[in-house]
């Protein structure tokens, strides 16, 4: 730092002093100052960074024109390599046709000027033509002499190119507006008279703007009526419309809609001759500050006996006063001092046969008003609007009624049918088990008639055959030696086998007896005709009774392997149920799982020999609270036992859209003639509405199907008896 405070840049060096025995003694330093060569290397920085930034775009040529050095720019424009151009000719670069005077001119210009500027057109290694920038300046030695010359390149081929186009497109806009421009000039006088005449229409429509606006208005509201009558048919929406459009058009304080009803009013004394009733009103609350103005009109007004002229306003067609305060009629005046009109018309619509009341249409004014025949006619066009709707909507109103009296009565009918249908298929069902019930009955009645006859005899006839045999025994011992004829007889019909295997035959006939009259109580136990209609009854023994009435069904026939019953019986108590009911349950549940595994077994074929055929039947008891469900709405009860028995097989099963509709009357999924779609629905009746229990189905397909019944233990109500 100097004594300034300026700062400089110095050369510094420091050396050891020593004495003659090698001692340092000191040092000496030694500062130089380098600012002047420090300027001098930054300006030479400088200027080699200048030269540097010109010449990566420029190409060197000595004084005979030949190229001498090439940078990397000039090979990006002129698409030759520096190898490929030292030494050549600068003219190879140019049209061949140009070359000739174009480098004695830019020598020249060098020499007098001191450089050359101009924009040439190129051709590039490729063949292709464009234009560039061209600057040229001498390249001298040290001495200041012209040794060769540096020129600067920039391609603006595609600048060239844009400003030809644009110049183009200027020419052509240029022409174009001057033909538009005479065609302008030469239609001017046209489009003036043209101007003249629009300016005269739109000066003539605006001088009829104002009388066409009201009957548009007009028009519009007839419209806006018409339209509503077609979009509904609900007299108070089309009430309503009427009379806000017509406050709205005719710019008055009120517009109202009455009924005039001859008939006496509830809620008056019996003495009336009739009353009004404002059923739709449109005000306009704020129009004058006077408090009447506030007050709606709607409700109902009667009519004193004595006020003839009250009811004969109802009787004229048209009502139009411009000054109720100043009214001939004192009924008239009356409605001023009562309601603070003054200005009204009053329009009554036309009475029609489906239409008993008389209507009329008001437009009511807080002020003195003059009605022109303009609004009278309006008012007039409404009402004929008006009275096609009040007709359309009374018939719609009646067509409605009549819909309603014939869907209730579909309704009814429908009820009906449901329970003709329901009580059919009870009866059908009933019948078809009664008969059953009957023959099964009738069977095992002639069958025990021969049955008893021969289970009587047997004892005696036991017993006589005893004796007999005694009795031969006896012959043989006391006459050991009978003659010829005996004993060739005896020996002929085996005497000793006779009397051995007499008494196995009686025994074997004892034993087919006792089955056929167990077969017999079967059926009529089966059948229940003899018993109470509901009785504490044996479930088992209903079922091994509805079995044995299967037991045909359930052996091999043909092709087709036996069906095997497994049971699963729990502890059951005795069940308070309708005997006859519960077998009939236990026979269509029992019948559907033998056609289902038959059905499938017929449809596997040769398959079917490794399918399982196979029933189980499974009973237990479980205690639980009924609850009242939508079928059977029977109120709750405190827990008490229910016997379940389940049913399943290992048939097909069925899909969910199938098993929600097995209980329906008449849907089944059996082929025509094979099926009445009855049993799940009279087994659901009886299960559910008959005993208060409950039955489902729960089936996948291809892994069989199980119907679950729920039985109370005790029969603890009465099921109500249907209409």
């Amino acid at each position: 730092m100097a004594k300034d405070g300026k700062q400089i840049p110095v050369y510094f060096s420091a050396s050891v002093m020593r004495d003659g025995d090698g001692q340092i003694q000191g040092i000496v330093c030694l500062a130089q100052d380098v600012s002047a060569r420090k300027q001098a290397l930054g300006a030479l920085r400088k200027q080699a960074l200048m030269f540097t930034t010109i010449y990566d775009g420029a190409i060197v040529t000595d004084l005979d024109g030949n190229i001498t050095d090439w940078n990397p720019a000039a090979q990006r424009i002129f698409g030759y390599s520096k190898a490929e151009v030292l030494g050549q000719k600068a003219e190879i670069l140019f049209r061949p046709e140009r070359a000739a005077y174009l480098t004695p001119q830019v020598f020249d210009g060098i020499r007098r000027q001191g450089r050359w500027a101009a924009e040439i057109r190129f051709r590039r290694k490729d063949g292709s033509e464009g234009i560039c920038e061209t600057v040229m300046v001498p390249l001298r030695d040290e001495d200041g002499l012209m040794v060769g010359t540096i020129s600067i390149n920039r391609d603006i081929t595609d600048r060239k190119r844009a400003e030809a186009e644009l110049q183009k497109a200027h020419t052509e806009l240029e022409q174009r507006v001057e033909v538009r421009t005479a065609e302008l000039t030469a239609n001017n006088d046209i489009l003036l008279e043209e101007i003249r005449d629009r300016v005269a229409a739109e000066a003539a429509l605006r001088k009829s703007e104002a009388r066409y606006r009201i009957l548009a208005q007009r028009e519009a509201l007839l419209n806006q009526l018409a339209k509503q009558i077609r979009n509904s048919l609900d007299l108070d929406t089309i009430l309503g419309t009427a009379v806000e459009q017509i406050r709205h058009l005719l710019q008055v304080d009120q517009c109202l809609f009455l009924w005039y009803r001859q008939e006496v009013f509830s809620a008056f004394e019996p003495n009336g001759s009739g009353y009004w009733e404002v059923v739709a009103e449109a005000r306009q609350p704020d129009s004058v500050p006077d408090l009447k103005v506030q007050r709606s009109f709607l409700g109902a007004y009667k009519v004193p006996e004595a006020n003839t002229y009250a009811k004969g306003l109802a009787e004229l067609d048209i009502i139009c006063e411009e000054d109720l305060a100043k009214a001939k009629i004192p009924e008239m005046q009356e409605i001023y001092y009562h309601c603070g009109l003054r200005g009204v018309l009053a329009q009554r619509i036309r009475a029609t046969k489906a239409v008993a009341e008389i209507g009329v249409v008001a437009a009511a004014h807080f002020q003195p008003r003059q009605w022109t025949k303009g609004e009278i006619d309006l008012l007039k066009a409404i009402s004929d609007q008006l009275a096609i709707a009040i007709t359309q909507a009374s018939l719609y109103s009646q067509s409605q009624a009549a819909a309603r009296s014939a869907r209730d009565r579909a309704k009814e009918l429908k009820q009906a049918l449901d329970r003709l249908q329901q009580t059919q298929t009870q009866l059908i069902q009933a019948e078809k088990m009664s008969s059953l019930g009957q023959m099964v009955a009738g069977i095992a009645h002639e069958i025990n008639n021969p049955v008893s006859f021969i289970y009587g005899n047997l004892n005696p006839a036991k017993q006589y055959i005893e004796e007999l045999v005694h009795l031969v025994k006896l012959y043989r011992h006391h006459y050991a030696n009978p003659v010829a004829e005996i004993q060739d007889y005896a020996a002929d019909c085996d005497l000793d086998f006779l009397l051995e295997d007499l008494p196995k035959l009686l025994a074997s006939m004892q034993m087919g007896a006792d089955r056929i009259r167990a077969i017999v109580v079967s059926l009529r136990n089966f059948s229940r005709l003899d018993e109470a209609e509901c009785k504490p009854v044996n479930l088992h023994e209903g079922i091994d009774n509805t079995l044995l009435v299967l037991q045909h069904r359930l052996k091999a026939s043909g092709s087709q392997h036996p069906i095997q019953i497994i049971k699963n019986y729990g502890n059951l108590p005795k069940v308070e149920c309708h005997a006859s009911q519960v077998n009939q349950v236990f026979m269509n549940l029992l019948a559907n799982a033998i056609d289902a595994l038959r059905e499938y077994e017929e449809k596997l074929g040769p398959e079917a020999s490794g399918f399982p055929c196979t029933i189980t039947i499974s009973t237990e008891i479980v205690e639980r609270s009924s609850k009242p469900t939508k079928k059977s709405p029977l109120p709750p009860t405190n827990p008490q036992q229910f016997a379940i028995i389940r049913i399943a097989d290992t048939g097909p099963g069925m899909s969910e859209e199938v098993r929600q509709h097995i209980f329906d009357p008449f849907f089944t999924t059996k082929p025509p003639g094979k099926g009445t779609g009855l049993g799940l629905s009279i087994s659901y009746q009886i299960i559910v509405e008959k005993h208060g229990g409950n039955i489902k189905c729960l089936s996948t397909p291809g892994k069989g199907t199980e119907f679950i019944i729920e039985l109370p233990c005790k029969l603890n109500y009465t099921p109500a008896k249907k209409a």
